[in-house]
Formats: structure tokens, sequence, C-alpha cells
């Protein structure tokens, strides 16, 4: 099984995060609580799931998404998703 986390790394993901939620370029960080962007709404919560769908084709269980505060912690619910090779 094989996933798409190869090569991809925070700071691709939180350019990533930055395109979902149409921030400037290098404006967020890690610790960014993402829902305490402007833009977060329901729409973009699903938006997010189905961008960590397609770029590393692992889906982040509800409960672990809603445990998420930062960036940092998405990104290391992907990287851990990835590293269990659960999809």
């Amino acid at each position: 099984m094989e996933n798409h986390f190869q090569g991809k790394n925070m700071e691709e993901f939180i350019k990533m995060m930055e395109e979902v939620f149409e921030k400037e370029k290098g404006s967020s960080t890690k610790t960014d609580n993402f829902r305490d962007y402007e833009t977060w709404d329901s729409l973009r919560a699903l938006a997010v799931m189905a961008m960590i769908n397609q770029e590393y084709d692992v889906t982040i269980p509800r409960e672990d998404f809603l445990n998420c505060q930062t960036i940092g912690d998405l990104f290391g619910a992907v990287i851990q998703r990835c590293s269990d090779g659960k999809k």
C-alpha cells in the first residue's frame, strides 16, 4: 500500500492550507489555529479533508480532525495515518 506522503513536508502542507483558506502566501505557521481563520467554516473543513485525501491518499477520522487545533497538529495526524499505512 503506497501513500502520497513521500516528498511532502510541513512547508508544503502549510502552503496547501493557505490555498484552501485563501490566505496570503507565507502568512501561516504550523502553530496557527486554523479554526481561527476568518474563512473557517464547515465548507472549509470539507475542503481541508478533501485536500488531505487527494494529496496524501489518507482520510483523517472525524474525531482526530476535531482534536487537531493547529496546522501542525493536523499535519501530525496526516503523518501518523501515512506511517500507519491507513487510508
